[in-house]
């Protein structure tokens, strides 16, 4: 059994979100792109989901949740319910919320 540890990051300047695993086996790999302003990134791995932030200003932001190959992407949350420039995220897998 072969334990790899892979780190995922958020680069707000690029609109990315990518995947490099630690041992520096695997390349860096972009997750998701064409993003404005990413930051804040969390992991549901019973589900295979990853959660992200969007958002540059006070106007306006979003919460993204997407299966980890950066398929499927769907909005959970927008400034149509008055979220603004969110900087992270943390998920309460206990409760089952984001």
């Amino acid at each position: 059994l072969r334990l790899r540890v892979t780190g995922l990051y958020s680069n707000s300047m690029d609109g990315k979100i990518m995947r490099a695993n630690l041992d520096g086996v695997v390349s860096v790999q972009t997750i998701v792109s064409n993003l404005d302003y990413p930051t804040g990134v969390a992991l549901d791995l019973r589900y295979d989901k990853l959660y992200f932030t969007e958002g540059r200003n006070f106007t306006w932001g979003k919460v993204y949740r997407c299966n980890l190959d950066g398929t499927n992407i769907e909005t959970i949350a927008s400034s149509k319910y008055n979220l603004t420039q969110p900087y992270g995220i943390a998920l309460d897998l206990v409760q089952r919320k984001a």
